[in-house]
């Protein structure tokens, strides 16, 4: 995770919360703060214009996060940089589907 993001990486959460990139690689660190018992990703469209990734998707998940059981669909959006031959992701956000 650490050499796939970007220095200035922000992620923002369906809940309405902003996780910086230290944050979200301490939380991915500690197996018992997060567990996921459903991830299905559907409908994935990218494109990519000069060298800046887009990428757009439905998620469905069940998982308990911060201690709290949450269950929902959400639909994301991340925008990736080019670095050499590889891929830095800088940004993604996710809103939940009513």
């Amino acid at each position: 995770m650490e050499a796939n993001l970007a220095a200035a990486y922000v992620e923002g959460t369906s809940f309405g919360t902003w996780i910086p990139k230290a944050q979200l690689i301490k939380d991915a660190n500690d197996p018992s703060n997060n567990k996921f018992t459903k991830s299905d990703i559907s409908d994935v469209q990218t494109q990519v214009v000069g060298n800046v990734g887009l990428a757009r998707f439905k998620e469905s998940y069940d998982a308990v996060i911060e201690g709290q059981h949450r269950a929902r669909t959400i639909i994301c959006s991340m925008t990736a940089v080019k670095q050499g031959s590889g891929w830095k992701g800088l940004s993604d956000h996710c809103s939940k589907i009513e």
